[in-house]
């Protein structure tokens, strides 16, 4: 099975609870996208009755916009 690209961490950081620096990644890149699209799906009346739609749609979006910032099809 193929791993989807998860566009790495988007909001990578530091524990702040950590006695010493301890890296943390947060949610991934793909993870944001598809919130993000998921916020602007969800706006639109027509799709109030298809969560498994709308949430399907966003990682479609967050996906093809991950393989657009790398140059790749869309």
């Amino acid at each position: 099975m193929t791993q989807k690209n998860d566009g790495g961490p988007a909001f990578p950081g530091f524990d702040p609870k950590s006695e010493s620096p301890k890296p943390v990644d947060g949610m991934s890149l793909r993870d944001w996208f598809a919130g993000q699209a998921l916020a602007g799906l969800a706006s639109i009346d027509e799709n109030a009755d298809a969560p498994g739609f709308i949430s399907n749609e966003a990682y479609r979006i967050s996906d093809a916009m991950i393989a657009a910032r790398s140059g790749g099809e869309t």
